[in-house]
């Protein structure tokens, strides 16, 4: 459903609201995930381990404290400084209300998935259903949004609280200590989260509304593409590295990567003949073999080198300062790259840059890993 509701809805949307909207809409929904960043702290690793080890409910208080301070800020910002019209703003403070609510976090630390799928899957039925219903704008396309994060969140929150009650869960410890201990890897999530998305705020600035919502259908198919393989061989990585020791653990993790690339490129490949075949158009935007679509194409690429390698060291070497040191280097290069290329301002020079920045991510990680190895 992750992978495959976003690659349905864009052909939708931009029937509705025109390339210009659905820009302007990407570019809201991507402020909405800086967010979702700042909320789930680390709440998915660390708040996991508190629960499994205390038999807690204290990072379920400390996620929602957390909303509320993010609500209070980000709404004072976006009035203070007249950033959004009041109907935006009203979305900003309605979705982080209700995602504050999604703590699917705890139901995975005790082992209770089923009310996570049956949540998400609603959420994004819900979302698809609305948009094949209602006849967009961009408001109201935010709006539908809002509402399915809204269903997801109320839903995985209600069903916390019945486990909670159900095992007798208590409150033990600081919130305040827990926020200090994880706070070294919410910093990891934030700069990581902004490597992959810093192009969007940059190009917002540099480029027209039409040229702006052209790149951003772009970036939303092959993010669907990743998505897809994400959910394909994903899995493969803790496997391979858990089960070999040494210089075979390296050459399984060269294979398995390998074996992403194939099938990631198969897939970005094979999206335009699905398109064309079904008869599917993206309004004015031709999803084809051009020279855009194979620098988004080769972006993803790199993208996913860079978390597959990124990944496996955060997770099993134990490098996450360094890791951090690479990404402040690869942003302060790629953001830099970016304004210079971007001077004149054509979608195709952006495209371009974006493809740049990413390599300075990917290099970089593999740089570190072939070091580590030696």
């Amino acid at each position: 459903m992750n992978a495959l509701v976003p690659i349905l809805s864009i052909p939708l949307l931009l029937s509705h609201m025109g390339t210009g909207d659905y820009g302007k809409y990407i570019f809201y929904v991507t402020t909405f995930s800086v967010l979702s960043t700042v909320i789930d702290y680390n709440f998915s690793t660390y708040g996991i381990v508190h629960v499994v080890k205390t038999h807690s409910y204290s990072p379920v208080i400390a996620r929602l404290l957390l909303g509320l301070i993010t609500l209070m800020l980000t709404v004072t910002v976006l009035v203070v400084f007249e950033m959004t019209p009041p109907k935006i703003t009203a979305c900003f403070a309605i979705y982080i209300i209700f995602y504050c609510l999604n703590t699917q976090f705890f139901l995975t630390a005790i082992e209770r998935t089923l009310p996570i799928l049956y949540s998400t899957v609603l959420s994004k039925s819900v979302f698809l259903l609305m948009i094949l219903i209602i006849k967009m704008d961009l408001y109201s396309a935010l709006l539908c949004y809002v509402i399915s994060i809204a269903f997801q969140g109320i839903f995985n929150f209600f069903a916390t609280l019945y486990q909670i009650k159900l095992m007798n869960y208590t409150r033990e410890g600081s919130i305040f200590a827990y926020f200090m201990k994880d706070f070294p890897s919410f910093i990891i999530n934030i700069l990581g989260f902004f490597a992959g998305n810093f192009h969007i705020f940059l190009a917002k600035i540099f480029l027209d509304p039409a040229s702006f919502g052209v790149l951003t259908v772009y970036d939303r198919v092959v993010r669907s593409v990743i998505a897809l393989y994400t959910s394909v061989v994903a899995n493969l990585t803790p496997y391979f590295v858990s089960k070999n020791k040494g210089e075979a653990k390296y050459k399984k993790l060269f294979s398995v990567w390998l074996l992403i690339c194939a099938v990631y490129l198969s897939m970005a490949i094979a999206i335009p003949i699905s398109l064309s075949i079904l008869g599917i158009n993206f309004g004015d935007v031709k999803i084809g073999y051009n020279i855009l679509y194979s620098s988004f194409v080769l972006w993803g690429l790199a993208a996913v080198t860079a978390g597959y390698f990124g990944v496996t060291y955060l997770i099993v070497e134990g490098m996450s300062r360094l890791y951090v040191q690479i990404y402040i280097v690869a942003i302060i290069l790629g953001a830099g790259f970016l304004s210079l290329h971007s001077y004149g301002t054509t979608l195709r020079d952006v495209s371009y840059s974006i493809l740049i920045s990413e390599c300075f991510i990917a290099f970089a990680v593999l740089w570190i890993f072939l070091r580590r190895r030696s």
